[in-house]
This record gives C-alpha cells, structure tokens and sequence, in this order.
C-alpha cells in the first residue's frame, strides 16, 4: 500500500436485497407455500438509490451499493429457480449497475422442516448445503452475472459453507462480525433467532485457515483462497452488557450474544453510533492502513423513512468527524475493496498485520452452546 491511502476510512454500504420479512408485511416464516411480497426492493430501493447521487465522498464521488441478491433453495421452492430474483428484476439490477452500484450473492441456508412446520437455518447437513443449496444458487446467479462476492444470509457461515465457496471460485466473502457470536443453547436453529460463530475473528481482512473459518492460516495451517472480509464491531459499555447478562438470566439463558455489537449506519442507539464512528477516524489516524467500515441492512427497512433518515444523518456525523480529524472518507463497492488488497498482496496473505492478542480482546469462556458453536470467545 502507498502512503496515500493512509488516514482513510473506506465505507462499504451493503444492502440485503430479498422477500420482505413479516414485520414489514411479508410472508411468515412458518408458511412453506404462498406469495411473498418484495416491497422493499420494488419501492423503497430504487428511491434510496436515488438519494445516493446526493451523498459525496472526499473525491466528489457518490455513494455506492453493493446489493447482495437471494440466489439459494428456499427461492427455488418459492419460484422455480434459486436466481428468480436477479431475472425477475433484472431491468432494476441494469439500471443500478449502469449508475455505478454493484450486485453480489447473498446465499440463505433456509431449509423447510415438517416437524417443526418452519423454515430454519441449515447448520449440520454439509452436503445439502453444498449440492442442494449453495451450488444450484451460485450457478443460477450466474447465469446472469459472473458471481466474485458473496455474504451469507444471517452472517453465518461454518467450516463447510466457507470451503464451498472457496471452491467455487468466490473471491471475497463479507459475512464476518468481529468478535461476535450469537447461539441458542442446546437446541438446533429456530427459525426466527440468527445464529453465527465469529468468536476468534479479527477486524481485518484475512485468508481463513481451512481448519477454522473464524481466523487466518497460522503456523503451517492451510489457508483458502477467498478474502474474508469482516465487519468492524463495537464492545458494548458496561451497563449494557449487564443489562444483557440480566436478559440472559430471565430468559433461563436460553440465547448467548457476545458483549459486542454491529453498529449499521440506520442503528437508532445514537451515542453507540457516535462512538463507534469516533473509534473508527481514531483508528485510521493510528493505522497505516486504510480502516474499512461496513455495514449493512435489508431493502425492507428503507420502507421506513425513519431508516432513510437515520442513514443520512449518520452518514453526515462521520463525515463531519473525518474532515475534523483530516481524515479522508472513501465510498466502496465490495470488490473495489477486495481488489485493492489483493492488488496490494499479490494474491497472498492480507496486508493488515496481525498484531498479539488482535484475534480476540478477552479470555475464552467456554459455554455450552448449539454443537455447532464450540468455545465462544466473550469479547
């Protein structure tokens, strides 16, 4: 990397682009059959796309989506095929890309369950994850477009979705939440509770060991092909992370969320915002690196204007700190960053420096977990 990139924030704005949720009208996920409703990309998309061209970065540049599109079973059974989504609205997707927005997969392991007459998220069959759902998405998609990017439904990914899509050719992945973890004790995958491991992972990009998909190859360990890119998290004050441990305990500690939080440019806690975006112009003044900051959010949420606002102003909070601190704010499309590092690497390992202690920031407390999620790390 040149000394010209130093002192900047590089914002990737992702937007999950699907069926709305039943919050905002859209089917139940305990109905296997029926219309779902696509609002959220019809109507409330298109009109945010458009308040992009006002937004500018320090090179005058407008902000950019990348839009991760459903391609995966649970449409398939919907509509036919695994890519209906990139076919059906195909004229909205040429019309982004034509102004400059980016379209990527955004795969769900959604599985249909008799006996429980609910969608859930597939966890332990790896070959129905592999043959059934992430192959057919990934070969429908493109049929449309040639796929290089992908972020998996509800962040989660495990050891075998992670090598699956290693071998089919992704070269960058953007599912990773820092140090974050969510689990549902010794029962499997609800249909309504997200559930991911991400316990040992860094805020920096890095080629994830064929072993363990949380961490970059160490020590002789063989490393994928793919760039995990992760999403930068908040450790939650004090007073919040009792109040989550006091949660905890009501609800018979059923659920396990790490003290750590993701803090998307809608999130309505104002002062974790200002902090987290604050902790970010701090890092990239320190880092010799540029510091990416992703977020992301479903297109059934900009049907609130509350969403679109949120996202505006918060927007104009970070710019309005970086330009105090002199430092630069870049607008990203997901593979703009992924082919800068890997420019800059050669296509080896990621030039953010692994530093003591930098894959976790506390002690490991072993709990017990879905048996997916091993030792968590409380972070």
């Amino acid at each position: 990397m040149t000394n010209s990139m130093a002192s900047e924030i590089w914002v990737l704005n992702m937007c999950d682009t699907e069926p709305d949720r039943e919050i905002f009208g859209g089917m139940p996920m305990t109905q296997r059959t029926g219309k779902q409703t696509w609002r959220g990309v019809t109507d409330a998309l298109p009109r945010f796309i458009d308040r992009c061209d006002s937004i500018r970065d320090d090179c005058g540049l407008p902000l950019k989506m990348t839009l991760f599109i459903r391609s995966d079973l649970q449409i398939s059974e919907f509509y036919g095929r695994p890519g209906w989504a990139l076919y059906a609205f195909g004229e909205l997707w040429d019309t982004f890309m034509k102004r400059g927005h980016e379209i990527a997969w955004h795969p769900h392991l959604w599985r249909w369950s008799d006996k429980r007459r609910s969608w859930y998220q597939e966890m332990f069959d790896e070959k129905w994850i592999r043959e059934e759902c992430l192959k057919p998405g990934y070969e429908d998609f493109c049929g449309y477009l040639p796929v290089r990017i992908s972020r998996m439904g509800w962040c989660y990914h495990n050891n075998c979705s992670m090598q699956q899509i290693n071998q089919l050719g992704i070269m960058a992945d953007f599912s990773g939440l820092a140090g974050m973890v969510s689990g549902i004790r010794n029962e499997l995958p609800m249909h309504n509770y997200s559930m991911y491991d991400w316990s040992l992972t860094p805020s920096y990009p890095y080629r994830p060991s064929v072993a363990d998909y949380r961490k970059s190859a160490r020590n002789g360990e063989k490393a994928l092909s793919v760039l995990e890119v992760p999403a930068a998290t908040l450790r939650l004050p004090v007073v919040r992370r009792i109040k989550r441990i006091i949660k905890n305990v009501l609800y018979q500690q059923r659920f396990y969320q790490s003290p750590r939080m993701l803090i998307n440019m809608h999130c309505s806690h104002q002062q974790l915002v200002l902090a987290f975006l604050k902790q970010q112009v701090q890092r990239a003044k320190q880092e010799e690196m540029p510091v990416i900051y992703s977020w992301y959010l479903h297109a059934d949420d900009l049907l609130s204007e509350n969403t679109e606002k949120a996202v505006l102003r918060n927007i104009k909070y970070l710019q309005n700190m970086a330009k105090k601190e002199g430092v630069n704010l870049i607008f990203k499309t997901a593979s703009q960053v992924a082919e800068h590092i890997l420019r800059f690497t050669g296509q080896t390992e990621s030039p953010y420096q692994i530093k003591p202690g930098a894959d976790s920031e506390a002690r490991q407390t072993p709990i017990r977990v879905c048996r997916e999620l091993p030792a968590v790390i409380d972070g």
